[in-house]
């Protein structure tokens, strides 16, 4: 009889608990509903490299000596000059996108695509490039701005980019790599997740911009660029050295 007893209270337990345990995630989703917080949170990073071109629409000629930035800049005042002129990467850029579950409800990505601002000519005002230096799972994506259509081009065309869904829970991350590809046209543009909640049917959508809330910026080449600046291996002394030509 103690056997029984203690058994039955062992399971009623347990079943009491679990059931608290759910009443609090469900409660904290509502919550977090009510308080419109997202339901995934992405961070994208897109890092500028040795190697990468740039292009701004704007035709700067240069200060003083023909720099492009001033003679003691750095690093940090390379980003700021391409977020201050809107700079565009030139034919490809990589984007690292982490995102995370924000419900105890699992959240299922059915897929992540680039969703479009705006659309415009190559920007043809300046260009210069980038000197190289020399010599969780990973879910990749690659993405054609100028046919942005899954599989555009194959014979078997998707309908989607994403290989897989990605199931996450609350605190659980993802990384998803997308390579973007520019020929004909400047983009501005912005990652779009397609996403599922919970036993939901109806698909939601979550937009990613760079670290700082801005688009991404990717273009083709243009025919001619009024300026074009090269600088050393490993320096930031970009001079002027053409100009009315190919970068």
């Amino acid at each position: 009889m103690t056997w029984v007893v203690t058994t039955v209270a062992g399971a009623l337990a347990t079943i009491l608990s679990g059931g608290v345990a759910d009443l609090w995630s469900r409660s904290q989703d509502t919550w977090a509903d009510v308080r419109d917080r997202p339901v995934i949170e992405g961070v994208a990073y897109s890092p500028i490299n040795g190697g990468q071109r740039y292009a701004f629409t704007e035709a700067i000629s240069g200060g003083p000596g023909r720099r492009l930035l001033r003679e003691d800049a750095g690093r940090d005042d390379l980003i700021a000059l391409v977020k201050a002129k809107k700079g565009y990467r030139l034919g490809q850029m990589d984007i690292s996108i982490v995102v995370r579950g924000m419900r105890h409800e699992p959240v299922r990505i059915l897929d992540v695509r680039p969703h479009i601002i705006s659309v415009k000519p190559p920007p043809s005002g300046t260009c210069f490039s980038i000197p190289t230096a020399g010599g969780d799972g990973v879910f990749p994506i690659d993405v054609d701005l100028d046919h942005p259509s899954p599989g555009y081009g194959t014979k078997h065309p998707r309908d989607r980019f994403l290989k897989k869904n990605i199931n996450l829970v609350y605190g659980e991350r993802a990384t998803i790599e997308v390579t973007a590809h520019a020929e004909k046209r400047s983009y501005d543009w912005e990652i779009q997740i397609d996403y599922l909640q919970g036993d939901g049917t109806s698909v939601e959508h979550a937009y990613v911009r760079d670290e700082r809330g801005e688009p991404f910026r990717l273009s083709g080449w243009a025919r001619r660029y009024r300026y074009i600046y090269e600088a050393a291996v490993l320096t930031e002394d970009f001079r002027l050295s053409r100009s009315h030509t190919k970068c």
